[in-house]
């Protein structure tokens, strides 16, 4: 998205990348207030203005392509029976404004945003919020078998894991989800 944004507007990527996290829709009609957006000029060149619906046309393409391609992912996994209950989102796109509007259309299903939550402790605040939900769901379902990984496979060390080991056992994380 990023990169279409830059390629489109003909902006710097770090320009790019704060105007779809500032001003970003990923759903055109989700767009109620087209207000102009002014980006500063680079190299002596004049301002920039464009309009948040000209930002969502550039995004909303993007983001209905990364949709599409999970709502094939989810009917050749077999589990499209089983979600009911709809999808959850997570990751720093799902903060787009519009993205589970969008979501919902493409994937004909509930959608709703994956927030971090029912944490108690030093950054709680911090990591709720839908871009640390797979790094936080990762770390909770680690705490979770934390005695059982504590224990020494057969013929293992008992001090100190080699960086196989950890990555053996962040496989196992994952066939168990």
């Amino acid at each position: 998205m990023t990169d279409d944004i830059r390629k489109v507007l003909g902006i710097l990527n770090d320009q790019a990348e704060k105007l779809k996290k500032d001003h970003g829709f990923a759903y055109v009609p989700a767009v109620l207030d087209n207000q102009p957006i002014v980006l500063p000029g680079v190299g002596g060149r004049a301002p920039i203005e464009i309009d948040k619906r000209l930002l969502a046309q550039i995004i909303q393409p993007r983001m209905e392509e990364i949709f599409e391609i999970a709502a094939m992912e989810i009917k050749r996994s077999g589990y499209s029976k089983h979600l009911s209950g709809g999808v959850v989102l997570t990751g720093g796109g799902a903060l787009i404004k519009g993205t589970a509007d969008l979501a919902r259309d493409v994937l004909g299903m509930p959608v709703k945003i994956g927030i971090p939550s029912g944490f108690s402790g030093g950054l709680v605040r911090e990591i709720e919020n839908p871009a640390y939900s797979t790094a936080v769901g990762l770390v909770y379902h680690g705490l979770k078998f934390q005695d059982k990984a504590a224990q020494p496979e057969p013929g293992e060390r008992k001090r100190g894991r080699s960086v196989g080991s950890v990555v053996n056992k962040m496989k196992e994380w994952f066939d168990q989800l």
